[in-house]
Formats: C-alpha cells, structure tokens, sequence
C-alpha cells in the first residue's frame, strides 16, 4: 500500500516523512510530489531498478526521454553546459532546458545524447534533491493520460505503482513548463508552456 503524506498551507513536510522519502528514493522506490505546473513521478536519476518501474508505472514506452530535477549547483555533474545559453540558464524563469548529457546519465532517461533538465520550483523540490540528488521529474500519469494537477488524479492513474503520494493539493499552474533546447547553436523553443516562447527568445536581445 502507498503512504500518503499531506502538506497543509504552505508549511514544510515534515522532517521524519522527508527522510521516508529521501530513504525511499535512495532504495530505487516511487514518489508523486507537487510542483507549480503539475504533479511529478519521482525516483532517483542514477537508479536502475527506480528508472525501470517509473517507466512500468507510466506504461511508457522505452526510448522516450525522461525529464530530471537537479539543482542548478550541480547540473554540471550530469550535463554540458553551452556558455551561449547562459542568459536562458540564469533567467530564473521556470522552464525546462534540453542540455547536452553526461556520460554518467542513463540512456534510458536521454533522447540522442540530450537530457530534459528543470531546477526545483518549490522547498520541498530543493530539500529533496539536496539529499538524494537529481530525481526524475516526469508528470505523474500514465504515458498519455490525464495531466495532474492534484494528487487524486495521480493516484487513479498510479494507484499502488507508487511508494509515497505528496499532497499539496492543486497545482498552481495546471500547465506543462516551456521546454528550450540549449543543444544547437542558437535556443530553440520545443513547446510552449506557462512562459511564453516570446520571453524566452527576448532574453538575447
């Protein structure tokens, strides 16, 4: 059976569920956790076991890239950082950057050598991450389904797939984020989400 922790009005989880959840990350276990947009499927990057039941659990086919949170601190452990596309990386704007990969990511979780990354939108995100490190940032559906924007809907989708549901109760945005591509020479908007593709592009002048 899933445990089900709840987070009331902005205040933090607290310290005894954190470690329930770091621990079971570190074990290759399954979170749902909120974020600004949608509700997120989580497991430790460098898992094996973790990675192959997220894609179980989303019914999602092998080959399709996986989105990651890391902290902006130590995004240069899993990927390449151009120096052109520093003005979109140090924006503060919430957007997911396509960046060129690490050897040590996994291929499960990269299309063509290239990794989805996002940087924590919430306390709850960086506590975490400060922990286990960079975890999976995928929304919490099946492959397809419905986009979660509160816990219920995420756990129709995952029911018992999942070790630990994280209820902040409805997502703020209830949208996907704008996801840029830093791989080329020059940004390149892969689809536009909450921040508008205009913006983005706006930051080079």
């Amino acid at each position: 059976m899933s445990e089900t922790f709840i987070i009331k009005d902005g205040q933090e989880l607290a310290q005894e569920d954190l470690k329930k959840v770091t621990d079971t990350l570190e074990t290759g276990g399954l979170i749902v956790y909120p974020t600004t947009t949608l509700y997120g499927l989580g497991t430790f990057v460098f898992s094996e076991d973790g990675v192959g039941r997220l894609l179980e659990a989303k019914q999602r086919p092998w080959g399709m890239p996986v989105s990651v949170f890391t902290l902006r601190k130590i995004v240069s452990d899993i990927c390449d950082i151009p120096v052109w596309g520093l003005p979109v990386l140090n924006s503060g704007l919430a957007l997911t950057y396509v960046l060129p990969a690490k050897p040590n990511v996994s291929s499960v979780l990269t299309q063509a050598g290239s990794l989805a990354v996002r940087f924590p939108d919430n306390e709850l995100i960086t506590a975490i991450c400060e922990k286990v490190g960079p975890i999976t940032a995928t929304s919490a559906n099946i492959h397809g389904g419905k986009d979660p924007i509160d816990i219920q809907i995420a756990r129709d989708e995952l029911g018992d797939m999942v070790d630990i549901y994280i209820d902040a109760g409805k997502c703020q945005h209830g949208k996907g984020t704008t996801i840029v591509d830093l791989t080329g020479a020059e940004v390149r908007i892969i689809r536009e989400g909450i921040i508008p593709g205009e913006q983005v592009i706006d930051l080079y002048g």
